[in-house]
C-alpha cells in the first residue's frame, strides 16, 4: 500500500466509504468550494441558518438546512430537540443579549 499516509490512514478507518468523492469530503477537513464541512456548534450552525432564512423557522427546518449546507452533522437520534433544548437555554441566559428570539412554539428567529 503506498501513497499519501494520511489517505491510507482514513481509508483503514473508514474503509471504502474513505473517497472523498463518495462522502463529499477531502482530507484537509474543507469542502471543495474552501468552507469547512460539518465543524459548526449546532448553536453557530442555527444562527447562519435563521441570519440567511430571514424569517422564523422550526428547529426540525434549522437543522435540516444546517445538514444540506454541510455546517453541522448530528450524530443523535433527535437533533430537533436538542436544538430546541440549547435555544431555550441560550435565551434564558442571555435574555435581550442573544442572538435569538423565540417568537411562537418551537420558532426563532436570528436577531
Amino acid at each position: 500500500m503506498g501513497g499519501d499516509p494520511a489517505k491510507i490512514f482514513v481509508q483503514i478507518v473508514f474503509g471504502e466509504f474513505a473517497e472523498s468523492e463518495k462522502i463529499g469530503f477531502t482530507l484537509s477537513g474543507k469542502a471543495s468550494g474552501g468552507e469547512p464541512e460539518f465543524n459548526l456548534t449546532l448553536l453557530e450552525a442555527a444562527y447562519r441558518v435563521l441570519r440567511e432564512a430571514k424569517r422564523p423557522l422550526s428547529c426540525q427546518e434549522i437543522v435540516n438546512r444546517a445538514a444540506r449546507k454541510k455546517l453541522h452533522r448530528s450524530s443523535g437520534a433527535t437533533p430537533q430537540n436538542s436544538l430546541n433544548a440549547v435555544l431555550a437555554r441560550d435565551i434564558k441566559a442571555n435574555g435581550e443579549k442573544s442572538r435569538f428570539a423565540k417568537v411562537g412554539r418551537g420558532l426563532f428567529i436570528a436577531r
